[in-house]
């Protein structure tokens, strides 16, 4: 019975070997012992590995740029997003206050004849202003309906999904009528992007319509409406008159008289029908997109 203990004691000994034998089997093998595993610690093969996933990724990128291209063309979409702090004060504050502005032409660079970025130029378009607009009024159109106790993530889709239908309707409306008006000529090309631009600029207005709405329900939506769609129609005349002109040898003025003859022709009135047109357009989307979402109480109704 003395020698009972260490005869366990080995036997237990004995049952240890094995499984710490087992434990040294399984182990995890080191990085060295993979197949190719000096390969991938040689830095210049893994500089090339790198080097050839950059080539990859670029030839990826520009064949997206070329599908993109066949619809869109890259270049002329970054040119609209080239702005900084200073054009965005300035061009807001010209949309706001157009009456304090002078010259409204267009810069072009000399050497290219091309237009200069907005950030050198007030008076060129950008999409910027738009977007951050647009994604402001539609979050400000959420925050008016959830203080009429209408929010909902439906409707404020709806809201959304609105807007963007009106502005491709406004946008092909204008692209329709400069093409159908042949008694006038723009200065430079109003294509898709140009137009989509100046028709953006209609949301800084109604972002201030709504929070007048919001801050004086009733009168204070009814004066910043009327405020903003008088400023906001005075910048795109003067905007849209210095870059459509009559053409000075078009049929319309060489058989009105609409050009250098001096005379009030028919390619004149049609050319003053196009601006007036494309002008009250914009305060006519103002206050249709807004008139469903602006803040009412019971006294204003």
């Amino acid at each position: 019975a003395q020698h009972a203990a260490p005869a366990q004691y080995g036997a237990t000994q004995q049952q240890h070997y094995p499984a710490q034998q087992q434990q040294q089997a399984f182990q995890a093998p080191t990085t060295n012992s993979f197949p190719g595993a000096q390969f991938i610690n040689d830095p210049l093969i893994a500089s090339a590995a790198m080097q050839y996933g950059q080539n990859l990724m670029g030839q990826g990128q520009e064949f997206i740029d070329k599908k993109l291209e066949k619809y869109m063309s890259v270049s002329k979409l970054k040119y609209y997003f080239a702005v900084d702090t200073q054009y965005v004060i300035k061009k807001i504050k010209l949309i706001f206050f157009p009456f304090t502005h002078s010259d409204w032409s267009v810069q072009f660079e000399q050497s290219e004849g091309v237009e200069v970025q907005p950030r050198h130029d007030v008076n060129a378009p950008d999409l910027y202003i738009p977007t951050m607009a647009f994604v402001t009024y539609i979050l400000m159109a959420g925050l008016s309906l959830g203080l009429m106790d209408r929010f909902s993530p439906d409707a404020l889709g709806l809201q959304a999904s609105s807007a963007v239908v009106w502005l491709v309707l406004e946008v092909c409306c204008v692209l329709a009528a400069l093409h159908l008006n042949s008694g006038a000529v723009v200065r430079r090309p109003l294509h898709a992007l140009h137009v989509t631009a100046l028709a953006g600029y209609k949301y800084p207005g109604m972002i201030v319509m709504l929070a007048a709405g919001m801050a004086l329900p009733g009168p204070g939506y009814y004066a910043a409406q009327l405020y903003c769609s008088a400023a906001l129609a005075l910048f795109m005349f003067r905007t849209l008159r210095s870059q459509i002109q009559s053409v000075p040898g078009s049929e319309d003025n060489n058989r009105y008289g609409g050009g250098g003859g001096g005379g009030y022709g028919e390619g004149s009135k049609r050319r003053f029908y196009l601006l007036m047109f494309l002008t009250l357009l914009q305060p006519l989307c103002m206050w249709w997109l807004t008139k469903s979402v602006v803040y009412t109480t019971a006294a204003s109704l």
